[in-house]
């Protein structure tokens, strides 16, 4: 200790440094030069866990993940996807998820865009239908290793990497970009990446974030105001018609090396109508592809009737068996 009053920093140290590293300078020529991660990060141990803690992992198909998350591609991805997304948080560890859009421009979605398209054709000539496998699972084993890979960086922030909101975001996020859609239940199947995490609150900038907005409420009709404040009335679901086509990490690769005022469109897009949680939006990234919101469906359960119903039922159903009892006997005489 000095005694001028200054102390020494004893924090923690690790290679990534966010005063000299922003996301321009982690590496040069970002377009030409390979994305790596943070050597701080234990890639060997992090695949183990990832092979020992996923549900869907076992023995019988523990060689078939090692070799995907082995391979160079996969390593790109999760390096681009670590980078990202240390950029969206400051040093306070306020989470600005407006920077989780698909920007043009951006070296390190370009990387990873370009590694994706790299991994799909890679798993496709050899691997048939194992190919369906690997990019349904793609995006939980990516936000696991995501998570841990930034504790490794920045320990001091772990309070919010260990928080179910935190995870929660990151997971919405890589489901979006990689599929195209989101999915309703999203942590469904999905609760080793939870399993550690723990109820705590943090600070989300939002900034008119695309892939954060939802629908708007429901208008509530004419004597439905009761039935939508009552406990018993809940909102089903809601219709939508979307225009799918590429998604967005997709649409990126589609548009390298193109001029800066043309972009590829995909001429044939999926029209379609598709049902979702009333405040849950299928795609959200590219609001463009929303073509007509979806009426919400009110739902209210009148438990008088249920039980009218339940009795009138059981009424008949003593009546059939009575019948059927006495055209038994009858036969029986007979």
């Amino acid at each position: 200790l000095k005694m001028d009053g200054k102390y020494p920093d004893e924090t923690f140290k690790t290679d990534f440094d966010r005063s000299t590293s922003p996301l321009s300078a982690l590496f040069q020529d970002s377009r030409n030069a390979e994305i790596k991660l943070p050597s701080s990060v234990n890639f060997v141990a992090l695949r183990e866990t990832v092979l020992a803690e996923a549900t869907f992992i076992n023995p019988n198909n523990k060689s078939f993940w090692k070799k995907w998350i082995d391979s160079p591609q996969f390593n790109a991805i999760l390096a681009a996807l670590v980078i990202q997304v240390m950029d969206c948080l400051d040093d306070n560890g306020h989470l600005n998820v407006s920077k989780l859009t698909i920007r043009k421009e951006n070296p390190v979605m370009e990387k990873l865009s370009i590694s994706v398209a790299e991994l799909i054709m890679k798993s496709k000539p050899k691997h048939g239908n194992s190919q369906d496998m690997l990019f349904l699972r793609l995006p939980e084993i990516l936000c696991f290793m995501t998570v841990n890979s930034m504790q490794s960086c920045i320990p001091r922030l772990n309070r919010i990497f260990n928080s179910i909101r935190f995870r929660e975001i990151l997971l919405d996020w890589m489901v979006e970009i990689l599929g195209g859609v989101k999915v309703n239940e999203f942590s469904k199947n999905k609760h080793w990446i939870f399993a550690d995490a723990i109820e705590s609150s943090i600070i989300v900038v939002q900034e008119n974030a695309a892939h954060q907005l939802s629908l708007k409420p429901p208008t509530p009709k004419e004597n439905s105001l009761e039935a939508l404040q009552d406990p018993s009335a809940k909102l089903s679901y809601a219709v939508s018609k979307y225009s799918l086509e590429h998604s967005p990490i997709m649409n990126v690769y589609f548009n390298l090396n193109r001029a800066p005022n043309t972009s590829h469109a995909c001429p044939t897009p999926f029209k379609v109508y598709l049902s979702h949680s009333p405040l849950r939006p299928i795609t959200t990234m590219r609001p463009e592809t929303l073509i007509s919101e979806g009426k919400f469906r009110e739902k209210k359960i009148l438990h008088e009737n249920v039980k009218n119903a339940l009795k009138s039922t059981s009424a008949v159903q003593n009546q059939l068996h009575s019948q059927y009892v006495a055209n038994k006997r009858s036969m029986v005489s007979d």
